[in-house]
């Protein structure tokens, strides 16, 4: 407005004077002419900046005996500045009684190894660590790993201890969800280190696709089965509730193939089961 005088007020709650001044300002039009750096497009953009929340990923991870790689699976995933918070359960099933202890926990040194992270490591207060013990299968352990992340990440990501990832694939991924917010699940493959670091396995179920990464808009989703999609309280799964991705440009690294012979003899014969 041009001056004090071109100030329109509306009695407070009053719709019909709030109409009646808006007619009477544009009737005597005292407008002054406006700024290309403040329209409307750059208002729209600058609101857009101001109530735009870049996405938080938490990771959920369990662990048993996993002294060896886990170290550097907690630490690709605690470094990257979009993974908020890490939450890692110790526990076993009955199941693998033979390799746990009279507690359901690891008996080699994963306690160590994590607690060294949750010491020293720069980025150790996104690190939630929980040694659970004996649980009725799989999927109570990664449910109590959620429970910890607690509600305000936006999605989930799965992670095992023999599993890790660059720094660049988490890029592409976070770059991927930003422009894609409908997308309830993204799907992408793993490489396998098959007995060394320079042998892949490829082919049968090595190619497979698994539920790795969520959106947690649905704060029930839960998982009632280990290798399966999450869930709602309604039993909806979480491929349902938005749009699903598969992405070949993006890859974890899995080293479970480079365990000894008889970890991996133990982990089929668990799945047989």
């Amino acid at each position: 407005a041009k001056d004090s005088n071109s100030v329109y007020f509306a009695k407070y709650g009053d719709k019909k004077d709030l109409a009646l001044q808006l007619k009477k300002a544009l009737k005597e039009r005292h407008f002054t002419m406006g700024t290309k750096r403040f329209d409307f497009p750059v208002m729209v953009k600058r609101v857009k900046e101001v109530f735009k929340r870049e996405p938080k990923i938490g990771v959920v991870q369990n662990f048993l005996n996993e002294e060896e790689f886990s170290c550097a699976s907690v630490k690709s995933v605690l470094r990257h500045p979009k993974i908020s918070k890490v939450a890692v359960v110790e526990g076993a099933v009955s199941l693998f009684a033979h390799a746990a202890s009279k507690d359901g926990l690891s008996l080699d040194n994963t306690e160590k190894v994590v607690k060294e992270i949750l010491t020293n490591h720069p980025n150790r207060n996104k690190l939630i660590y929980e040694r659970y013990g004996w649980a009725v299968d799989k999927s109570e352990l990664r449910n109590r790993a959620l429970e910890l992340l607690g509600k305000d990440c936006d999605y989930i990501m799965v992670l095992d201890a023999d599993e890790v990832w660059k720094q660049e694939d988490l890029d592409k991924l976070v770059k991927f969800i930003k422009v894609r917010p409908s997308v309830s699940v993204v799907w992408y493959p793993a490489y396998h280190f098959w007995k060394r670091k320079d042998l892949i396995a490829v082919g049968s179920q090595w190619d497979k696709y698994l539920f790795r990464f969520f959106k947690y808009d649905d704060k029930t989703l839960h998982w009632e089965r280990h290798e399966a999609p999450v869930v709602n309280n309604e039993g909806i799964s979480a491929t349902m509730l938005g749009k699903e991705a598969k992405l070949n440009t993006i890859h974890f690294y899995h080293y479970g193939a480079m365990k000894p012979e008889k970890r991996i003899i133990e982990k089929l014969e668990y799945y047989k089961k």
